[in-house]
This record gives structure tokens, sequence and C-alpha cells, in this order.
């Protein structure tokens, strides 16, 4: 049979012989670019946390920070917390040259969304000018060459909104379904994650994910009383969760000391091993690194999320002991007693609290935690202090309400600056204040760099008697 090809039909197939050539130019001009992961900090490189309320309670950042100080003691890592309470990422447009860009980071990650939702039902509205906003700061931030790590919003506990722990009147929470709202938010945050290669983690699905978990034991339990606001455990998750995001170095240090031919031999990761005895198991250590501990104020979810074991492991693996209970001393103090199936499988070490190690870097942890409360805390008070200026917010006390604050410090200088006018706050204040507040922060941090330094430890394991 004969097809006739009319001059149309020719037509027609040529646009699309045509098509089909230029396809993967039109796919290739998309530019996506590869995931931002992981992420590599070296020495005096910044990472600034973007945030609103719930990084302006230097928690879970502080936790961040713990990581980084003793993982990486020979890197002088700077890390800044930049959350703003009540911020939505509008507000976060407007300070980004003078409180985020002017330290040069390397890395910012954006924890936004819990007020852009405006705590009401979904309304594509809210979520079109969240979008813009956020699409607006991430194309500065591509400008400033800054690479990106977008974090989801939290969650909002429905269960503690329904028993009225929170800002929304009881009897709507129900129909909010504000915790869906925030998810979707996160969703979206993943979707532009893919798209444009930064990196990403998923704070809201682990924090949800563990509140499940915990509730199998406690119905009524919560990571976030007023709803909203994750309290330390909370925190802990979502540093958990940031860190797993970045794909983070979850190795402290590993010893293997194995039995051969009669003679003991050692190997180790992440650390130095010296004057070994090659007849009994006895030897002298040097880790790299401490491992991750965290203050009593978090430990329930360290415990429940297995956050020592994910994120710092340090392990000691003995092959070739008779069968017995063997005695380990770590500078001739002991710091536990295990089986000889015990060491063969692998002692880890990091939650141990009788470790010279886990002591060192609880102390870091005690500092940094001073130099939250004490400095950091007070610089994000200054910033909001700022803020209410500039958007001209009035007290709503009531008189009542005025007398409580009476002799409230901070309240009596919130009003003395307001009387003073942004102006005049920024030029006689608000620069001094937190220049003054940022070199105090850099002195302690001195100090955490003094604290965190690894030392050489003596290490026997005896046969138990």
């Amino acid at each position: 049979m004969h097809i006739r090809y009319t001059g149309q039909l020719k037509q027609i197939f040529r646009v699309a012989w045509l098509l089909l050539c230029l396809a993967p130019l039109y796919a290739g001009s998309q530019n996506f670019k590869k995931t931002l992961s992981p992420i590599v900090l070296e020495d005096g490189d910044t990472f600034v946390f973007i945030g609103n309320s719930i990084t302006h309670q230097c928690a879970y950042t502080q936790y961040v920070e713990d990581y980084f100080y003793t993982r990486y003691p020979n890197k002088r890592i700077n890390l800044i917390n930049a959350g703003v309470s009540g911020d939505f990422a509008e507000h976060v447009l407007t300070r980004l040259d003078e409180d985020i860009l002017k330290h040069q980071p390397k890395y910012v990650s954006i924890l936004i969304g819990m007020n852009d939702g405006e705590y009401v039902k979904w309304q594509d509205s809210i979520f079109s000018t969240y979008k813009n906003s956020m699409t607006s700061l991430t194309n500065k931030l591509d400008k400033a060459k800054v690479k990106t790590i977008l974090l989801t919003p939290t969650i909002y506990d429905t269960q503690q909104g329904l028993i009225g722990e929170n800002w929304v009147e009881k009897e709507e929470v129900k129909d909010l379904h504000y915790d869906a709202v925030l998810s979707f938010f996160g969703a979206w945050c993943a979707e532009i994650a893919g798209l444009k290669g930064y990196g990403y983690a998923d704070l809201h699905g682990d924090l949800t994910h563990y509140t499940r978990m915990a509730r199998k034991k406690d119905p009524n339990f919560t990571f976030v009383s007023d709803a909203v606001h994750p309290e330390n455990n909370g925190q802990l998750i979502m540093a958990l969760s940031f860190l797993k995001g970045i794909e983070a170095n979850t190795t402290v240090s590993k010893i293997l000391i194995d039995h051969k031919d009669g003679t003991w031999t050692y190997t180790a990761e992440n650390g130095m091993i010296s004057s070994q005895s090659p007849t009994n198991i006895a030897f002298d250590f040097k880790a790299n690194a401490l491992p991750w501990v965290v203050l009593n104020d978090a430990q329930m979810a360290f415990e429940l999320a297995e956050a020592g074991s994910k994120m710092g492991q340090e392990l000691l693996q003995v092959v070739g002991l008779e069968p017995g209970d063997y005695e380990l001393m770590i500078d001739g103090s002991l710091v536990g007693t295990y089986s000889h199936l015990d060491f063969a499988a692998g002692v880890a070490l990091q939650n141990n609290e009788k470790t010279p190690q886990y002591q060192q870097a609880l102390k870091v942890a005690q500092i940094n935690k001073e130099r939250n409360e004490q400095i950091v805390e007070r610089i994000r008070d200054e910033w909001l202090l700022r803020k209410g200026l500039e958007l001209g917010d009035e007290d709503e006390e009531e008189e009542e309400e005025e007398e409580d604050l009476v002799n409230d410090p901070d309240y009596q200088r919130y009003l003395r600056v307001r009387n003073m006018g942004l102006e005049n706050y920024l030029k006689k204040e608000f620069y001094s204040v937190v220049g003054a507040l940022e070199s105090k922060s850099k002195t302690m941090v001195d100090a955490i760099y003094i604290a965190n330094q690894p030392k050489r430890h003596h290490y026997e394991i005896k046969r138990k008697l």
C-alpha cells in the first residue's frame, strides 16, 4: 500500500521531529541542581540559623552547636542564631542584610512558617504570601552565594490545642487543622529544596514520629505544651532531625583490638593509639572528637530517639577475649564491666557518664548553655525590640497588667526605648548593645574551644576477679 504525504502532513512530521531533537535541550534549560548534601564546614566558616520564636528560644540551635563544638574541636566554626520571635518570612527579608548577610555565612538554615499560616484554616492567599516571601528570601541568598537548608515548620500539637493550651480559641482548634497547614508548608519546602538543590530537614515529620512513639506509653505526652513552641525535649528532636538532614558525621571514634597469633593488635578510626601493649590490653588513645552530650533538660528525648548512637558513635571492640567478665579502666578509673561477648560486639561509650570524654563534652555543653542564656538570647531580644519599634507596635496591656510589670526591668526599658523612638534607639543603643554582646559571645566561644580539645587517655581491660 502506498501512502501519499500531503504538504500539511509533511509539515507536521517536520515539527514533531524538531521537537524530539530539541527535547534534551529544553530539559537541560531548567538548570536543576544537585542536592546540597552533605554540609561541609571548614575552619573559619559561618553558619546562620534563620527563624522565628522557635529559633529565638536558643535550644535546638544550642544542641546543634554542641555537636559541632565536640565533633570538630580543631575547626573554628562560627554558629550564629538569627531567630526573632513573631517573624514571618517577610520580616526576615527586612533584616537580611544587617542580621544575616553581615556575618558572611557559607550556609544558612531557614525555619519559618509557624506564624505565616496565621493560625487559621487553609487559605490560598496566605500560602501565596508565604511562598512569595520565601522565594524572594531564597533568591536573595542565592544571589549572595549563600547555601541554603530549608527546615520544615514544626508541629502544631492539636491535642494540646483541644485542651486550651495555645493562643487559638479552644472551640476553633478542632476545625482549623492547623498542623495539616504546616505540613503542607513543609511539603512545599521539600519540593523547592529538590528543585533548587537546597539542603532539607523534615522537623515536622520527626516531631510527629517521636510524639506518637512517646504516646504509646503516655497518651497525654507532648513536646509542645503550648501547642506551638517545642520545649527542650522537642528541640532536641529538632536538632537530631537537622543533623540527619545535613548528613552529619555519625562517628566520634572507633577502636578495634584483635588477638592474633598470641599478640594484641590495635587499630583506630578518628584518633591515635600509642603505647599499646602486645601482651595485655593496655594502650593510650587520643580521639579527634568528643561525644555529643546534651544536658539533663533534653535527656528524655535524647534517649527516646537514641540520638547518641545515631549521631555520636564512640565504639570499643575487642575480639579474642577468653570467656568471662572484664573491667574497663580509663585513666585508672572503672567506667564499666562487660562480658567478652559485649566486647566482641562492640561496647558503646558515647552515653557513659563515667568516661572522661563524656565529662569533658558535658562541660562544653554547660559553657554553651550559659553563652546562649546570658548572651545570645539577649542579642535576639534586642532584635525583637528593634522590630517592634520598626513596626510601630503600641503597648496593648491593660492597666492592671501594666501594674504587674512595674518592677520588670525589661518592660521598663521597652517603655523608655519606645519613648526614644527608632532613630535615637538605633543611634544610641542598638548597635552598641548588640556589638558588646557579640564580643562577649566570641569570648565565651574562645572558652569553649579551650574546653573542647581532646586529651590522651590511658585504657586498660582486665579480667574481673
